[in-house]
């Protein structure tokens, strides 16, 4: 594990343009085997807890969300694809060209597909949220440090919602 991310973690990391990242403890560069005797783990921590907590949940909902649209959207699609082709047929019968036919079965079958896509986006976005989160209990394990995470959503208004996490930290 580097130790760059236990300093992350911690509250005496400062940045200098000359060396990088430094310990506001020592004043030098980390340079400990294992765990850091001087580590404190505060605001940085719960801050970094907090934001990757809300994402998660933010994301969780998201999927949810979406599964709806896993049902609704394919049907949609289907029918936008069968108009698009009746239209096709309809058209070649007169002797046009059926450009405008051909772009709403590409419509249509963006429609079908587009549930499925943002459904694994998002489910990406969860497994590395979950890879942070993973990562820091590893560093935290180290100290014999845990923690308790809570959060919270406001009333969703025009398809936003703030949230707040509360996160405790057990020595």
């Amino acid at each position: 594990m580097k130790m760059k991310r236990h300093c992350d973690l911690c509250d005496h990391q400062t940045f200098n343009l000359k060396k990088g990242s430094i310990c506001g403890a020592t004043k030098r560069k980390p340079d400990f085997n294992g765990t850091c005797v001087r580590i404190e783990f505060n605001n940085s921590l719960k801050e970094q807890l907090e934001e990757l907590h809300i994402n998660l949940e933010d994301q969780i909902i998201m999927k949810k969300k979406f599964d709806s649209s896993l049902i609704l959207n394919p049907v949609f699609g289907l029918i936008v694809v069968a108009m698009g082709y009746y239209l096709w047929k309809y058209i070649l019968n007169k002797g046009f060209i059926a450009f405008i036919p051909a772009s709403i079965i590409a419509i249509g079958l963006y429609i079908i597909r587009n549930p499925f896509t943002q459904k694994k986006i998002i489910k990406n976005e969860i497994s590395i949220i979950k890879g942070e989160i993973n990562e820091i209990k590893n560093v935290l394990k180290l100290y014999q440090v845990s923690y308790e995470a809570k959060v919270e959503f406001t009333k969703e208004v025009h398809g936003k919602q703030k949230g707040k996490g509360h996160i405790k930290i057990l020595k």
